[in-house]
């Protein structure tokens, strides 16, 4: 019979980039795009068509995976989606043009799709049995859902409030920077 293991003894740290990619991109830019481009001016076409961007250079995942495998970085492609992460938020935080919305767009993409397939190979290379790969690979994945609800909810007590969605996607950025502090001795 397999070991029960608590949660805090299969849960590790790296586990919060995911949900940081799920605070950032899926709770936090899916949420606040569209907003920012009407309260400047933009139709509801081109919102839709930059949130629809938001995931699109992560189609690039298995490339980015292979690459990873290939060369063993997978602890840099976290960092560099990180740094991504931090890059497209200060770009949409200061956007004013459709070419720039489409500049961070492209980088959340790429930031989730390097964060994302850099944890499942971590994961499923560190030859864990089955019983424990079984529980860290769900708890890897419900980060990402968690990091989305939390990024929602602050997201609108936030606007509530009254906080610009400029300053919104600064906090991303924060996010995604102290995500990195976090990451970097890991």
């Amino acid at each position: 019979m397999a070991e029960i293991r608590t949660f805090g003894e299969n849960y590790e740290a790296w586990f919060l980039s995911q949900g940081i990619v799920g605070f950032v991109n899926a709770g936090g830019a899916a949420f606040l795009v569209a907003p920012m481009i009407i309260e400047q001016g933009g139709t509801p076409a081109d919102a839709g068509m930059i949130v629809g961007l938001l995931p699109f250079v992560a189609l690039l995942s298995p490339i980015f995976g292979n690459f990873a495998d290939r060369f063993r970085i997978h602890r840099e492609m976290v960092l560099a989606g990180l740094v991504a992460l931090v890059l497209a938020s200060i770009t949409m935080s200061f956007a004013e043009q459709e070419l720039t919305y489409i500049v961070g767009a492209l980088l959340f993409g790429t930031g989730g799709g390097l964060i994302i397939v850099a944890n499942l190979g971590m994961l499923a290379g560190s030859g864990l049995d089955d019983d424990v790969m079984a529980t860290r690979m769900g708890l890897l994945q419900m980060s990402l859902p968690f990091g989305q609800f939390t990024a929602l909810g602050i997201m609108a007590a936030l606007l509530a409030a009254g906080v610009e969605l400029q300053t919104l996607f600064l906090l991303h950025a924060a996010v995604a920077a102290l995500g990195f502090v976090v990451m970097w001795p890991l």
